[in-house]
């Protein structure tokens, strides 16, 4: 009986979210991984861009990826790496590393990590892989700008216009 498991939690003061495929009658360890789980990882990045001063849940991911969640992934997402309530790419680097040992530790070693995300998330993952070789071992970056700073730029400019 396979079943979808979704684990939420609190991680560096961001709230993220785990969704696997889990058989609630096969027991699990780290060491003896279930069939629903391959060991890859699909992390969901959130797009917009902008600060919150309240922990938030992320608001434009969810974990409710069918198409990856059927090919064994497993997918994540925490509301530091949604650009659109954290812009500080170190900070969201930084809890990415720490749910990807809450991962490791809990379920077992991940083979690799895919990143997702469209115009924010695509900025965030485009900087995290830069600026930390490793954390992410391939990314889809969708509907993308190069960088925060230069978005904004032009955005104001056409205000004033």
């Amino acid at each position: 009986m396979i079943t979808l498991s979704v684990e939420r939690g609190t991680m560096n003061r961001g709230i993220y979210e785990l969704a696997t495929l889990f058989d609630p009658t096969k027991p699990n360890a780290p060491w003896a991984a279930q069939k629903g789980w391959n060991g890859k990882l699909y992390w969901i990045f959130g797009a917009s861009s902008g600060v919150s001063r309240f922990q938030t849940p992320a608001s434009t991911t969810n974990v409710w990826n069918n198409t990856a969640l059927r090919r064994g992934f497993m997918v994540a997402t925490s509301s530091l790496t949604d650009h659109g309530t954290n812009a500080n790419d170190t900070l969201a680097a930084e809890t990415m590393m720490m749910v990807k040992e809450r991962i490791a530790e809990s379920y077992g070693p991940i083979r690799y990590t895919m990143g997702a995300g469209c115009s924010g998330g695509s900025i965030m993952q485009l900087n995290i892989a830069a600026a930390y070789p490793g954390l992410l071992n391939g990314i889809q970056p969708n509907c993308t700008y190069p960088d925060t700073f230069t978005t904004a730029i032009e955005v104001m400019e056409c205000g004033l216009l």
